[in-house]
């Protein structure tokens, strides 16, 4: 019974407010450099870090140097960006996701 209240109020939400529900979740778009020569840098750990939704689910970079997050809550409190070559934190930006798409500009590493 429980289960269905909850279902019964998500539904009535995304009734209710459908330009909140539908505008807010956001992507995070972009990409990883070699400070040096500025080539990619693949296979680096990439996170998203908030002091209330905690941390995203990490993702790496390609081949190119590109990551990318979907469904990220937008929030006005800032998120940070961490990099990561394996366990050491090479890199950390406040980043604030406001709109529905954020590309990032060239992260030089």
């Amino acid at each position: 019974m429980p289960l269905f209240r909850v279902f019964v109020l998500c539904l009535v939400w995304v009734v209710a407010f459908p330009s909140i529900a539908a505008n807010s979740q956001a992507k995070v778009i972009g990409q990883l450099l070699t400070k040096s020569d500025s080539k990619p840098a693949p296979g680096l750990t990439v996170s998203l870090v908030h002091p209330q939704f905690g941390r995203s689910v990490p993702t790496s970079s390609d081949e190119y140097g590109r990551f990318s997050f979907f469904g990220i809550p937008m929030d006005r409190d800032p998120y940070y960006l961490e990099v990561y070559w394996g366990k050491n934190l090479v890199y950390r930006q406040s980043v604030f996701i406001s709109r529905d798409t954020v590309n990032m500009p060239p992260i030089y590493l």
